[in-house]
């Protein structure tokens, strides 16, 4: 059987690179109007920038903004298209790709798999977790794609009332987790994305599986199934 690959679909994958330059070519037009609609208003503080915008000739200007403002689109289409999430499931192993950076795991080592929200989560055996990759994916589509290639499918995470809310000095973490859990909440808090994911790494091999609900962390210990 071929691998079964889950992406968003194509509507979404390719109306992208319309829809964000019509939307900031739009807003480019009409920026010059705007600007000079706040710039005669009275007595409303931080007007510079706005009458700035509103001293250039409106023709001009409007061209310009519109320009800049489809070209802020493709931009933010590109963002988009890197940070995009495409999960192939084959016999053999499961892959999760996202812009430069992939995640395989191979059959051996899938107890499991699960949506946890938005995020798709796989379990082995030792009760870690050796993905969790946050997407905007079809859950009805990875779920079928785990199971025609013979995976387990679970409806819910099987170690939901395990987790623990994390506080500092909470007690049952091995030696570094408090550190790194300590770390991990100053990188989420300060949205650095990437520096929480290359924590989250070093706390799995400390043992330790992390949680998230939006910027508070819960955190349970790896346990053989």
């Amino acid at each position: 059987m071929e691998a079964t690959v889950v992406r968003e679909p194509a509507w979404v994958r390719y109306g992208l690179w319309v829809v964000f330059p019509l939307v900031g070519g739009a807003v480019g037009w009409f920026l010059p109007g705007i600007a000079q609609w706040v710039a005669d208003l009275p007595d409303l503080p931080g007007k510079g920038p706005f009458r700035l915008v509103a001293s250039f000739p409106r023709g001009p200007a409007t061209l310009v903004a519109a320009g800049v403002g489809v070209l802020a689109g493709l931009a933010l289409a590109l963002v988009a298209a890197y940070e995009r999430v495409t999960v192939t499931v084959a016999r053999d192993r499961v892959t999760l790709k996202r812009g430069d950076g992939s995640t395989v795991v191979l059959r051996d080592r899938v107890w499991a798999a699960f949506a946890d929200g938005k995020r798709l989560v796989i379990v082995d055996r030792e009760g870690a977790e050796p993905a969790r990759q946050k997407h905007d994916l079809s859950r009805a589509a990875l779920a079928a794609a785990f199971r025609a290639h013979g995976y387990p499918w679970l409806d819910r995470d099987p170690f939901h009332d395990r987790y623990r809310l994390w506080v500092v000095g909470v007690p049952g973490l091995p030696p570094g987790g408090e550190a790194l859990l300590a770390a991990r909440a100053t990188a989420l808090e300060k949205s650095k994305h990437e520096d929480a994911s290359r924590m989250r790494d070093e706390l799995a091999r400390l043992g330790v599986v992390v949680r998230d609900e939006k910027k508070t962390q819960y955190w349970r210990l790896a346990e053989p199934l």
